[in-house]
């Protein structure tokens, strides 16, 4: 987030991150809530559309 204050852009990689699942939610779920999160100050991209 601090980087998008400072002015930088911000991708974050949606499916470059993982988890486990944790009670009753699924890995999925917690993934899908992180990439809704990080959308209020970064582009949320798929790994397939970046180039490195």
């Amino acid at each position: 987030m601090r980087a998008s204050q400072l002015g930088y852009e911000v991708i974050v990689v949606e499916d470059a991150h993982t988890t486990y699942n944790q009670g009753d939610r699924t890995a999925s779920e917690i993934i899908q809530e992180y990439n809704d999160k990080f959308r209020s100050f970064a582009e949320v991209r798929p790994a397939e559309t970046l180039l490195f």
